[in-house]
């Protein structure tokens, strides 16, 4: 075996070495030359950078295991593998393969198709054989400039009012876009996302003081007055959000109380949205009649509130909900939702064998809600009269039509000017 002369690999020879040692993208526009096409060994360093090459062998020095690399300058280096080395790729069997089938093939645009071809049919070729496939499709451009398939699959793009092909970047160029993270974005779009990244940054500094106040409330429930004050004072229109989050998942009933109540000193959608949620789906009845009576303050736009909750009335299958919602509209005078209500007067809903297993029923509950349903052991439809849905038709109109939507449509007509009316879907 012929003596090879070793460099042993320190920190600063490591650093130095590898710059020249990555293999680097062959122009298009040089000889084709199958030998630069040729998969190597790669050693991938702790640092990132890799040196492509030829793996010797595995030996140890000082009773320490080195790796022995051949560079693809010919240089062999023999490098600590414990302290510099993260990973070593060698070729694998279609690796091989690839590298025989290369240096047979011709530069034409059929051999190049071929080649690309075999290399997106291996498994995870798409990722191993990215640059060989890049390569190839290239080739073929140069050498068939018609092939439209293959300018698209390189994502060139074609300016139809000149009839020119041009790279993704090029194009973008042209109709006033500029790259951006991973995508591209106008002018326009790039002032927009900056200043959501600084709402973002703005968020984050508000979770940490939220953060803060509720470890001090948890720590102290001697100062509650003043805690409660701070809480008025860092919960704004801005980062209203991050408290929502935090009365929804908060179980204790009082402190969800204190959150509801901050959200009732705002002046803002957000503080509204909020306080729909809780005039609807939190589970205690004080805290839901706490919520809707701060939506009934002057400064809120009682129309507004009234669509917000309809949202619940008319998209949500948990009848506990909608009865939540048809009673609160009620208790807002929102006579502009007449028509939604009549919608639900009656409602269609499909339940679970889990739910139902009999074959027929009829039923009455706590909800304000009877029903009657048809089906087997499958899952059955029934039918549900909202009661609640009802009841504030009536507090509205001071009708009484019960479930006739036909008589409670024909009184609105005559009644009222129609408002714009969301349907239920």
């Amino acid at each position: 075996m012929r003596q090879m002369n070793f460099k042993v690999i320190t920190i600063i020879g490591l650093a130095l070495l590898i710059s020249g040692q990555i293999s680097i993208a062959n122009p298009i526009d040089d000889p084709f030359d199958p030998g630069f096409l040729l998969i190597k060994d790669r050693l991938v360093l702790k640092s990132g950078q890799t040196i492509v090459g030829k793996f010797i062998q595995e030996e140890k020095v000082d009773g320490r295991p080195h790796v022995v690399f051949q560079t693809e300058k010919g240089v062999v280096l023999k490098i600590d593998k414990p302290r510099f080395v993260a990973r070593l790729l060698q070729l694998s069997l279609s690796d091989i393969e690839y590298n025989e089938k290369v240096q047979e093939i011709s530069d034409t645009a059929e051999d190049h198709h071929r080649m690309y071809t075999w290399c997106e049919d291996q498994k995870g070729g798409t990722i191993r054989y990215k640059d060989q496939i890049r390569y190839h499709l290239e080739r073929i451009m140069k050498l068939d400039p018609n092939d439209i398939k293959v300018k698209r699959k390189l994502n060139f793009q074609l300016i139809k009012d000149k009839g020119v092909w041009v790279p993704e970047a090029k194009y973008h160029e042209l109709h006033g876009y500029h790259r951006k993270g991973a995508g591209w974005r106008t002018e326009k779009q790039i002032v927009i996302d900056e200043s959501l990244d600084s709402q973002r940054e703005s968020l984050g500094d508000s979770r940490q003081e939220f953060s803060r106040w509720r470890n001090k409330f948890k720590k102290s429930r001697v100062n509650v007055p003043e805690l409660i004050q701070e809480l008025y004072e860092i919960c704004t229109d801005d980062n209203v959000i991050i408290y929502r989050e935090a009365a929804i998942e908060e179980p204790d009933p009082a402190l969800r109380r204190y959150y509801i109540e901050a959200f009732g000193r705002l002046n803002s959608r957000q503080a509204v949205l909020a306080l729909c949620y809780f005039a609807i789906e939190d589970p205690n009845s004080d805290l839901r009649d706490v919520a809707l009576t701060l939506l009934q303050q002057d400064k809120f736009d009682s129309e507004a509130v009234a669509e917000n909750l309809t949202g619940y009335l008319l998209k949500n299958s948990d009848h506990q909900k909608l009865s939540n919602a048809a009673y609160a509209i009620g208790e807002l005078d929102a006579k502009n939702q007449i028509v939604s209500l009549i919608q639900v007067v009656k409602t269609i809903r499909k339940v679970s064998p889990a739910e139902s297993p009999g074959a027929i029923g009829a039923g009455f509950n706590n909800q304000g809600i009877s029903s009657f349903g048809v089906g087997g052991n499958g899952p059955r439809t029934v039918e549900s009269t909202n009661l609640q849905v009802i009841n504030a038709l009536e507090k509205l109109t001071g009708q009484s039509f019960g479930v006739d939507r036909d008589r409670w449509y024909q009184w609105y007509l005559k009644n009222y000017t129609l408002y714009d009316v969301r349907l239920r879907d």
